[in-house]
């Protein structure tokens, strides 16, 4: 109640919805109350009636000799009311306020204007109810279709209801581009793609602006490989909210495969800050955005934020190592390497790199052991059998060296590091003529 003791016509309408909601195969197409108490809604007080959506509320409580000091009149009252019913539903069905003063559905600024009225619809307006009695459709009834559809998706976990409505929605209203988006929505949660893209191209035929249907048709361009049509709908979206995180996002990664370094920084910091700080995938991203720009602190420090999201995501660590060597912190690099091994046992990189590490440092059984499980993660590796032939060399173990520059050689045979490699082992073991053509 509002503090001129009337009662609110959308809260009332409320109440009717929920005491009615709509479910798409009845026909039913309004509902309509009414009341003694006075009316109001946003911006107007002491009204007839009104309505929000396919509800409409109408009060008589300014039609009776009661509220006016009148002699009684019944059917002066029961005039009013049907008046005022008439001006109600038909709108509900979509037919527009009328100009006509003698028109049920006139518009009256005082109640000698309503009892002006004709308690009948002008030609014009009982030709546009006809119309809709015809053919039963109304922005209205769109409106409560898809509200009672968001329900069914948000509420009850009823994709299918849901969709169910939205399409009933559409038989209303054809260009509802939001319907659209809803059912594209939900086809994506399905793993309906192929229907959830066709839904979301509807959307934007319909609303070329959509900031929604832009977002989605961005991502889809991107998962297809199509970066600059992708970087247009990630635009777009932006122009109608320049603070959508997720299209932030989506520019981030478009120009992470374009390789642009600067702008993957300025959109997924803008993302991470703003939706995603807790993402470790996103942080990874600008770790290595940072790295490619030679921004070393930023970079660990993005690896170590990814760590601390979700410490058991290995590649985050196998990149904070990396950082950490190129920081001259060799120790802690080397733990970052054997915690992301710890993790996944089969992880390839890490392996190369404590090869290395060992092999410099003179721990040459430790160099062999990394650089043997390398070439049993991935045999057709070249650098890894490389590394693997050297570390016996190192050993002097100059045919098993060979042999894994062969491996090397196979795999890649115009890798000069192997031929070179493989030269020195030969001339080691005094075979001169062959290691001269390995030089050459």
């Amino acid at each position: 109640m509002g503090d001129a003791g009337q009662y609110n016509i959308t809260r009332l309408a409320e109440e009717i919805r929920r005491a009615l909601p709509v479910d798409g195969r009845q026909t039913v197409k309004a509902y309509l109350g009414v009341t003694p108490v006075d009316l109001y809604m946003s911006g107007s007080n002491f009204l007839y009636g009104g309505s929000d959506g396919i509800y409409g509320v109408i009060s008589y409580c300014q039609f009776t000799a009661a509220h006016n000091g009148a002699k009684q009149c019944r059917p002066l009252v029961v005039s009013r009311i049907l008046k005022q019913a008439l001006s109600t539903s038909n709108l509900i069905f979509d037919v527009p306020r009328c100009n006509n003063p003698y028109c049920a559905r006139s518009f009256p600024s005082t109640l000698a204007e309503h009892d002006a009225k004709s308690d009948k619809l002008c030609p014009d307006c009982l030709k546009r109810l006809q119309a809709y009695i015809k053919s039963p459709r109304s922005y209205a009834m769109a409106s409560e279709l898809l509200n009672r559809g968001v329900f069914y998706s948000n509420v009850e976990n009823n994709p299918d209801k849901a969709i169910e409505l939205y399409q009933k929605a559409l038989e209303n209203k054809p260009d509802f581009a939001l319907a659209y988006e809803n059912m594209g929505k939900l086809y994506e949660k399905k793993g309906l793609r192929d229907l959830s893209i066709a839904s979301f191209r509807k959307a934007l035929q319909l609303s070329p602006d959509s900031e929604n249907a832009n977002l989605y048709l961005g991502y889809h361009c991107l998962r297809s490989n199509e970066p600059q049509q992708a970087i247009e709908h990630f635009s777009k979206s932006l122009e109608k909210g320049p603070e959508n995180a997720s299209a932030h996002e989506g520019l981030g990664r478009v120009y992470y495969q374009l390789k642009q370094w600067d702008k993957v920084i300025e959109h997924l910091q803008f993302a991470r800050d703003k939706l995603n700080p807790k993402s470790a995938e996103v942080n990874d991203l600008l770790g290595f955005a940072y790295y490619k720009l030679g921004k070393i602190e930023e970079a660990a420090g993005s690896y170590l934020n990814a760590i601390e999201i979700d410490p058991n995501r290995h590649a985050s660590h196998f990149n904070l190592g990396s950082m950490l060597l190129q920081k001259g912190q060799k120790d802690r690099a080397i733990e970052q390497y054997k915690k992301a091994i710890e993790i996944n046992p089969y992880y390839f990189d890490p392996y190369l790199q404590l090869g290395k590490i060992f092999g410099q440092d003179g721990l040459l059984d430790d160099s062999m052991s990394m650089f043997k499980a390398a070439v049993s993660i991935k045999p057709e590796d070249a650098m890894a059998r490389n590394n693997f032939g050297y570390s016996y060399y190192l050993n002097r173990n100059y045919l098993e060296a060979i042999e894994q520059y062969d491996k090397a050689l196979q795999i890649e045979p115009s890798m000069a590091l192997a031929h070179y490699n493989k030269a020195l082992a030969l001339y080691a073991r005094g075979e001169l003529a062959e290691a001269a053509t390995e030089y050459d």
